[in-house]
């Protein structure tokens, strides 16, 4: 990506990122949004074909719930499947069985790392899940060689030494990556720094990865996932436009284009395509984006003050760090209170028709005026050659 950013960002060895897609399980978790098959399968084919690393899911508990995954799950995509098999009850080898005889990539475990999410918390819970983990992961380690992943939910609140006990079992029992969910969204970027450094040095030894799951509860799920990388994380979770339990999850386009601007980290993910995932997934859901939505909203690659506008004609990275065109979007001029001679200049100069220069403080008065007649609606070319027009009109 080209882009113009601080030479004050700290650069970090590149490594190879996972950048696992949770809209489907996620988003579904979030009120109102229900996704139908066929949709599914295709934002499956579009991340798969965006490069998306990873798309995880949740099997459900019923068996119109099981069909569906079973079906993505056989859809022969380049995207590693994830299914998510909860390890909370009894039934945590029929979970993982069904998983497995899905043909998941890679196979999901959670366990609960607090009382504030485990229901059922008493004193000897702590140890019991620690056994549980250990005959789990070594049942699941016994029937695949496929990539175990262990996700401790709640993480960010656990009593520290209880969480690195948990880690601990996990990796001795054969888990391949360590999951670190920040799940109600309660932790600062030092607290991600410092809990994923600590479990990067745990799994080191082991050969093992760490990854990040976090919650935007708080508008820290980016910077807690990038604080994660900066500490050595190889995987983030994400979900397209961060729908989600709540106030969601880390947005794919701002993780990407975060890692590939800001790092200089390549993530695999065609940057092109994010637009088009960002449209989709609105549709979908039937969540319409913000206009200020970072990198994928209406207005973000937009200016209507004079000296932005001037400053964008001159350079491409005049007021903004990465182009537009580079992640699918478009660059678009708004007008109104703070419009001025430049700008009309500028327009003129465009669609090369000349506007007399008597007229020029009137067009700008005319569109203050219209922005406040019509508080609130973005005024775009339109609405400025329909002024310049009546200002023409009215004084010959």
């Amino acid at each position: 990506m080209i882009s113009r950013m601080s030479p004050y960002n700290r650069q970090f060895p590149e490594r190879k990122m996972i950048l696992c897609d949770t809209t489907m399980r996620e988003g579904e978790q979030s009120a109102g949004v229900c996704f139908s098959l066929q949709e599914k399968m295709k934002l499956a084919r579009m991340l798969d074909e965006a490069g998306v690393t990873q798309i995880q899911f949740y099997p459900g508990t019923t068996e119109e719930a099981h069909g569906v995954v079973r079906q993505i799950a056989q859809m022969g995509l380049e995207a590693d499947i994830v299914i998510n098999s909860v390890c909370f009850g009894d039934n945590w080898k029929d979970n993982i069985n069904f998983s497995l005889d899905c043909g998941t990539d890679v196979l999901h475990l959670s366990y609960y790392s607090t009382p504030e999410v485990a229901h059922h918390w008493n004193e000897e819970t702590p140890e019991e899940i620690l056994s549980l983990i250990d005959e789990s992961v070594r049942y699941a380690r016994s029937q695949t060689d496929i990539p175990i992943e262990t996700a401790f939910i709640d993480a960010t609140r656990a009593e520290e030494n209880y969480l690195f006990r948990q880690i601990g079992t996990a990796l001795a029992a054969g888990s391949d990556r360590i999951h670190l969910p920040d799940t109600v969204g309660v932790a600062a970027p030092s607290a991600i720094r410092y809990l994923t450094e600590k479990a990067v040095a745990m799994a080191k030894p082991y050969g093992k990865i760490v990854g990040i799951h976090a919650h935007n509860d708080f508008g820290l799920a980016l910077a807690d996932a990038l604080a994660g990388y900066e500490a050595g994380a190889s995987m983030i979770d994400v979900s397209v436009n961060g729908i989600g339990d709540r106030a969601g999850n880390v947005a794919l386009a701002e993780a990407v284009v975060a890692l590939e601007a800001i790092y200089r980290q390549p993530t695999g993910v065609k940057l092109e395509r994010l637009m088009e995932l960002s449209r989709y997934v609105s549709q979908i859901a039937c969540r319409p984006i913000p206009v200020d939505k970072p990198l994928v909203g209406a207005q973000v690659f937009s200016n209507q003050d004079d000296f932005h506008v001037m400053a964008q004609a001159k350079n491409e990275f005049g007021y903004r760090g990465i182009r537009a065109a580079d992640i699918g979007a478009e660059e678009r001029v708004f007008f109104g209170k703070v419009t001025g001679p430049h700008v009309v200049a500028l327009m003129a100069e465009k669609a090369g028709r000349p506007i007399a220069e008597e007229n020029v403080a009137r067009i700008c008065a005319a569109l203050f005026r219209k922005a406040d007649e019509e508080k609130g609606r973005a005024l775009d070319e339109s609405d400025f050659w329909k002024t310049v027009d009546e200002v023409e009109r009215e004084n010959g």
